[in-house]
């Protein structure tokens, strides 16, 4: 049987999934970041255990290529490093970004707009080779519509509900109790203290509000659909690419929530009518195999 290897390194794990050509898992691997911003020599370790435990079961069989997608790729800086260290697997070693690999994941490696939304948020265009991008820009920056964004917009309510003396609402009943705190005077010490991925998980607190009817959860939802509809807008403007452009969805807070998945598709409706969405859970690993098949001639 021939395969080939996919490699997702992204900045809490890496994971490796062995494909037969024509698409089927074989085998898999897992292990630390791959992203090699963070400690680029401790990254490439994890991305190589990863690739081991995919070859462990696959003794006899001829691996065609390893193909790789690590966050922190975009600058180049440790290409030349990262193909020394694999070469010794003498197979063609095919690098590229995170970010390209989960966009040929949901797009199957054909033209068109990515949008991801979990704890932060991007969008990314593919058009003739060239890749453009809109937000991405951390927390700090940027993040709209993302599970990070959400949280803290709830927190913001939940200040200025505090600060005009309103009645506490349900939902932020719920949140103080998820955070395990009695008074929203404690809600500065938690976020300022927690971390990116703590605050964004409050995100799910927020959509089963909206479950519940709550019309401020729900608002915050709506807000979030339509905001990530606006960076894919933005970046169709800066295209010549088609009307009838496919714009593929990933990430959490895209694909399990409805509200905001709706809102999204609404907005983009309104601006883009004849766009394609493509919703898909398909994992990113998936992506480097289509890359790697287009780019190898199997």
């Amino acid at each position: 049987m021939r395969y080939i290897i996919g490699v997702d390194g992204g900045g809490t794990k890496t994971v490796a999934i062995a494909y037969s050509l024509d698409g089927e898992i074989v085998s898999h691997g897992e292990s630390g970041y791959g992203n090699v911003m963070i400690q680029a020599e401790q990254a490439i370790l994890h991305v190589k255990e990863a690739i081991q435990q995919c070859l462990i079961p696959l003794d006899n069989q001829k691996l065609e290529a390893i193909s790789l997608g690590l966050a922190g790729m975009a600058s180049g800086q440790y290409r030349d490093q990262l193909e020394k260290e694999l070469a010794f697997y003498g197979v063609p070693i095919l690098l590229t970004t995170d970010a390209r690999i989960a966009h040929a994941a949901v797009l199957q490696g054909e033209d068109g707009i990515l949008v991801i939304a979990g704890t932060g948020s991007v969008a990314i265009v593919l058009e003739r080779e060239r890749i453009q991008l809109a937000g991405g820009w951390g927390h700090l920056l940027g993040d709209e519509g993302s599970g990070y964004w959400i949280a803290i917009k709830a927190f913001q309510h939940m200040i200025r509900e505090e600060e005009e003396s309103l009645l506490r609402s349900g939902l932020n009943e719920r949140i103080l109790g998820e955070i395990e705190c009695k008074e929203v005077s404690q809600v500065k010490r938690f976020v300022y203290q927690a971390t990116k991925d703590q605050i964004a998980r409050l995100a799910a607190v927020v959509a089963e509000g909206a479950e519940r009817g709550c019309e401020q959860a729900m608002a915050i939802l709506q807000e979030a659909g339509q905001l990530l509809a606006h960076m894919a807008v933005r970046l169709y403007r800066k295209t010549s690419l088609p009307e009838d452009v496919s714009i593929g969805l990933m990430g959490g807070v895209l694909t399990n929530n409805m509200l905001v998945r709706s809102s999204f598709t609404e907005s983009i409706a309104s601006y883009m009518p004849r766009a394609n969405v493509v919703v898909s859970c398909e994992s990113p690993t998936k992506g480097t195999l289509y890359l790697a098949k287009k780019q190898l001639g199997l």
